[in-house]
Parts: structure tokens; C-alpha cells; sequence
């Protein structure tokens, strides 16, 4: 996969942004800069990972667009988004001249108190809903929407209510995606404010994985080393972050399971500590895939 940041400003606020406060003043963003950066992109890529910032305020959003369906004519285009752009019918329509994109829209509540809050930006929650939903209407040739809600502890005490919402007023997504955290960036700033642990976090998981079995989307769990959870939580756990982010500890090579774990990101470790982790000494009925990064199938 090929990740291309295309814009180094928002216009959401978050409290848990992975960027740091002074983002917006880092590189060039041109769309000269970024043509040249797309030709270097191979004809063949597959995958191709637009963020930023908000990639869809980019003023030549459309045309960065246009040049990366020229250059590799066959790749998805992956598109992290906070979603509200999707409101505007005129930003909306042009999508009808593409296909085969997986959209990641970022959602932070279940109302508008909650996600507005968080993303320190008023009218937000109704934008990205409706968003959303416009997406979905759109029905794009080999497109999916996948929404992502990022564990922290403001959502933490919300996390059953986003699962309920999602599940009654977003019908049509691919997937639902539970992120842990990463304490950098503007989130470790404000970690006081934001911040928890894995071990505070796995109650209120218990609460969501009652009801899996009637979700109507798949579900996703990142950045979860393996043994904060237990193992009936494995099957959902998928490694994305990428090698350099993330460490073992030297208990870590006494576990059994240390080839399909994540591992510990490293940020965690400097904030947090490194308590929580122990490895797994217990034999556990696992079945295996060939996908690096969603190792464990089933347990059993």
C-alpha cells in the first residue's frame, strides 16, 4: 500500500488527533508537489492511502483524485476522512466519476454533545452523520464504508450507545472499527484529559461483544497487543500500526503467541508503563491464517 498525505489542516479540532499541534505548518501540499509525488507511484499499486490532515478540503482534492485514477487506474483509493464534506451535494456528485474506494470516516459519539465535544468543532456530529449516509446512497462500483471510533476516555462510557447508534442509523456499512488510542500527537497532549488504559477499556469492550453476533457490519479491534484481551477477543484483532511504532517487551519472548501479536506501542509504554503486559504461558485451541495482519481466525 501506498500512503500519500495530501493536506496538512482540518477542520475538525480532535482531542485525540495522532498530529501534532503545529501540523499544519509541516511540508509542502501543493498540488504540483503532490503530482510529482504520485508519479512516482508505481502504475501497479494496488492500494492507495490518502490522509492528512482532512484530505477532502485539499482546494484541489478532485484533482489529485483525477491524477492518482490516471497514474494507477486499477487501485483502491483508501480515504481517511472525517466524513464532512460528504454533506454538500456539489463536493458529493463528483464522486460519481470514480469507483472501487474504501471510505474511513471517523466517528466520535453517538450524539452530537459527545462527538462535538471531542472534535472541538460545533455542527460536526450532524455533518458527518448525514455524510455518512450520502456515501452510502451513493452505491459506488466495488465501494465500502467503514466507520472508525477511537477508544479514549471520553468514549469510553459511550462505547455500547456508539454500537447501538451505528447499528440503527448507519445500515449499509462494511464494517465498524474500535481503535485504541495512540498517546502522540496532539492526544498526548492531552493525555490528562483523554487518556486510559487497556485494562480500563476491556469491561466496557465485554459490554459491545454480547450483541457481535447481531451486528449487521463487520467488526474491528486495533492496536490491541494480544494479551489485554482475552482470547475470545483475538479473532477481531488486526495489526495496523506500522513496525517502527511499535516494541516487546523481553517478557514478550516467553509468550506463546508473540509471532500473532501486535506488539506494544511505543508511546504507550512512555506514558503508561508497561504493567498491564504478561506473557501468555497457556496452551489456547487457535486457528491460523496466512494474513500478517489478522493472524487469528477463530478460537476455539
Amino acid at each position: 500500500m501506498e500512503c500519500l498525505a495530501i493536506w496538512n489542516k482540518c477542520n475538525n479540532k480532535c482531542l485525540m488527533c495522532s498530529n501534532p499541534s503545529n501540523y499544519d505548518k509541516w511540508g509542502d501540499y501543493g498540488l504540483k508537489n503532490i503530482s510529482s509525488r504520485i508519479e512516482k507511484i508505481s502504475a501497479n499499486e494496488r492500494e492507495v492511502y490518502l490522509t492528512g490532515g482532512e484530505p477532502t478540503i485539499h482546494p484541489d482534492f478532485f484533482k489529485v483524485m483525477d491524477s492518482l485514477k490516471k497514474r494507477c487506474s486499477n487501485a483502491r483509493i483508501i480515504l481517511d476522512t472525517n466524513g464532512r464534506m460528504f454533506c454538500y451535494d456539489d463536493f458529493l456528485n463528483k464522486f460519481f466519476n470514480y469507483s472501487n474506494i474504501e471510505f474511513q470516516v471517523s466517528l466520535c459519539g453517538q450524539n452530537a454533545a459527545l462527538h462535538d465535544k471531542i472534535t472541538r468543532t460545533r455542527g460536526s456530529f450532524n455533518q458527518v452523520v448525514l455524510g455518512i449516509k450520502n456515501i452510502l446512497k451513493l452505491k459506488l462500483n466495488k465501494s465500502e464504508v467503514e466507520v472508525r471510533v477511537v477508544i479514549h476516555k471520553l468514549t469510553l462510557f459511550s462505547l455500547k450507545n456508539i454500537y447501538k447508534f451505528v447499528s440503527n442509523d448507519l445500515m449499509g456499512i462494511k464494517r465498524l472499527i474500535f481503535i485504541f488510542m495512540e498517546y502522540e500527537g496532539m492526544a498526548g497532549k492531552n493525555k490528562k484529559t483523554i487518556g486510559v488504559t487497556y485494562n480500563e477499556v476491556g469491561p466496557f469492550l465485554e459490554k459491545i461483544f454480547r450483541k457481535t453476533k447481531e451486528a449487521p457490519f463487520e467488526i474491528r479491534l486495533y492496536h490491541f497487543p494480544l494479551c489485554v484481551l482475552p482470547p475470545k477477543f483475538w479473532p477481531y484483532l488486526w495489526r495496523t500500526l506500522p513496525e517502527k511504532e511499535i516494541t516487546f517487551l523481553p517478557s514478550c519472548q516467553k509468550c506463546f503467541y508473540k509471532n500473532y501479536c501486535l506488539g506494544i506501542h511505543r508511546d504507550y509504554l512512555r506514558v503508561v508503563g508497561g504493567e498491564e503486559f504478561k506473557p501468555i504461558k497457556k496452551r489456547i485451541n487457535l486457528k491460523i491464517s496466512d494474513n500478517f495482519y489478522h493472524p487469528i481466525i477463530s478460537v476455539n
